[in-house]
């Protein structure tokens, strides 16, 4: 992806929190944000997530894993939405679920390298 692409598609300094409990998953989907351009910051589980963004940070994309302790990716789409803002999710899920209410997207964590960055510009480009 070039800075060129980066501009077009509005990507480049966009704030993305990335929810994961796996230490290695966490860093390599931020490594996978980080070099298409976007700002990341990371949380280990969905109630830090929740923490950081009721102290004020804002992020225009929320990735998250499902399947976490204290407060789930599903806990974490339902307490979004119920704040203003309007932040988007984009769950990732080593089981079967394919659909989460109120979700923007469900990625297999075995497809989340080809994928990821598909619906991360889908996302982003219908905030436009």
């Amino acid at each position: 992806m070039t800075e060129r692409s980066l501009l077009r598609d509005g990507l480049r300094g966009k704030n993305v929190l990335v929810v994961d409990d796996d230490s290695l998953f966490r860093k390599m989907l931020s490594e996978i944000l980080l070099r298409a351009g976007l700002a990341v910051e990371t949380a280990v589980d969905g109630e830090v997530a929740l923490r950081l963004i009721r102290s004020g940070r804002s992020y225009d994309l929320i990735v998250s894993d499902i399947e976490m302790p204290n407060v789930d990716g599903i806990e974490l789409v339902g307490e979004v939405g119920r704040m203003p803002g309007g932040t988007k999710v984009v769950l990732v899920t080593g089981s079967t679920i394919d659909f989460v209410p109120g979700a923007e997207a469900v990625i297999s964590k075995s497809n989340v390298i080809s994928v990821l960055m598909d619906e991360v510009k889908r996302v982003l480009a219908a905030e436009k």
